[in-house]
């Protein structure tokens, strides 16, 4: 009996379900997986542009950002005296998540970057989430105090 059970758990382990198999190789071979990855490139180009025309409409003259040709996502500097990191805690308690640009770096460079992902269709709800967001760091930049 102990054979025959570690007969049936190795075959299970090394084999895969022939039905499942032939059903991708149908799909892929059916034009279908290509269609499937056309449609989601063209979203996520899409919502890229939404997310690239919010910043220029809103910050123009604050913010620059990467416009990447790939991915799902994009670099986005701000003024050197807005440290992201410190400012994660605080953005996450307001329930956004932010990437800071400083976990991309092992010395501690690009304090000042975030990175955003177009990845989610561009909604009202995030679209006032990214307010939030950049509400936020502004917030944290020290402000210059001019003389008369």
């Amino acid at each position: 009996m102990s054979n025959k059970i570690t007969q049936l758990k190795l075959v299970t382990q090394l084999s895969s379900c022939e039905s499942i198999q032939q059903g991708l190789a149908s799909f892929i071979e059916g034009g279908h997986y290509r269609r499937y990855l056309n449609k989601h490139v063209y979203a996520i180009k899409q919502q890229q542009q939404q997310l690239i025309n919010f910043l220029q409409s809103h910050w123009p003259e604050e913010i620059r950002f990467t416009q990447a040709h790939g991915g799902i996502s994009m670099w986005v500097e701000l003024d050197e005296s807005i440290d992201t990191q410190k400012s994660y805690n605080e953005i996450l308690q307001q329930g956004i998540v932010m990437t800071p640009g400083s976990l991309f770096s092992a010395s501690g460079q690009y304090k000042n970057f975030l990175r955003l992902s177009y990845i989610h269709p561009f909604t009202k709800k995030r679209e006032v989430a990214i307010k939030k967001l950049f509400c936020t760091l502004f917030a944290k930049k020290p402000q210059t105090v001019s003389r008369i």
